[in-house]
């Protein structure tokens, strides 16, 4: 099963635009031996965070590839300060590979899997797609199961994705700047909700 891969979004960061929309989910043709970024923030920069590319701290790489992520293409970011030395350690990271909504979706869990609080707006979510169920599970139904450690999302803006028993364990070694989400809670943080996720996977 398969769950939304959140780091913290940090709106003092600042990225040369071409390199701040990695989120196509294929190769790059060419990246750039490292990228110069600025932060002015007054906080540490968490280890993982995003403007709308997602900067990995080397130790979180590592612990993804480990895990058996080969689908990363990674390139060091010099971050200026001011007052300060520049920080290094972070990588502008490019997630390769895309899964359908359908590939998963029979996998989501349960509604009596969720906290008291959070039962409703699933339930909610469900019953928005309710007309929509039939065909997505047919398609998914054709599609081989994903096994990726990450991935993006084939559907809409593509928010990254994570496997959930890897999330677990990123869970447990506590890295800074981590959120994780249920896909039915997309519309929280990703700009659209779960219904035109489900629509764009079973286009008619």
């Amino acid at each position: 099963m398969y769950e939304l891969f959140l780091p913290q979004m940090v709106s003092s960061f600042e990225v040369p635009s071409q390199f701040d929309d990695w989120r196509h989910g294929k190769p790059l043709e060419s990246r750039p031996r490292t990228i110069q970024a600025k932060y002015s923030g007054t906080r540490p920069l968490p280890q993982l965070f995003r403007s709308i590319t997602p900067f990995l701290h080397r130790d979180v790489i590592t612990f993804l590839r480990d895990k058996g992520a080969d689908n990363l293409e990674t390139t060091e970011a010099v971050i200026e300060v001011p007052g300060q030395e520049s920080l290094e350690g972070w990588f502008a990271t490019n997630v390769v590979g895309r899964i359908s909504l359908a590939a998963f979706f029979a996998h989501l869990p349960p509604v009596d899997s969720f906290p008291e609080r959070r039962r409703d707006g699933v339930r909610s979510a469900m019953n928005d797609v309710a007309s929509l169920v039939e065909r997505v599970t047919l398609v998914g139904q054709g599609l081989p199961k994903p096994t990726a450690v990450i991935a993006r999302l084939a559907e809409h803006n593509r928010p990254l994705l994570i496997r959930s028993d890897v999330a677990r364990e990123l869970e447990a070694r506590q890295f800074s700047g981590l959120e994780l989400d249920d896909v039915r809670f997309c519309s929280l943080y990703v700009g659209t909700g779960f219904y035109q996720l489900m629509a764009d996977a079973a286009p008619r």
